[in-house]
């Protein structure tokens, strides 16, 4: 069974609707929710396991875009 992982910062909504699309897909699917630049840069540095590594968040001009903190 393929596999995917969702970085997700921002809205949850979004990331919720991915993981159902994929999995009625047939992947399986973990979710992991970051709130800070730290957290993402952390999250990515782990040992990737998965098919897939999908990143659910919002951009701006000069990058990723955490909201404020």
């Amino acid at each position: 069974m393929k596999s995917a992982r969702i970085i997700n910062f921002g809205d949850s909504a979004e990331a919720a609707l991915l993981s159902a699309i994929l999995q009625q897909l047939g992947l399986r699917v973990t979710v992991e929710n970051v709130g800070n630049p730290v957290q993402f840069l952390e999250t990515l540095n782990e040992p990737l396991q998965v098919d897939f590594l999908i990143i659910s968040g919002h951009g701006k001009s000069d990058g990723l875009y955490f909201g404020e903190f």
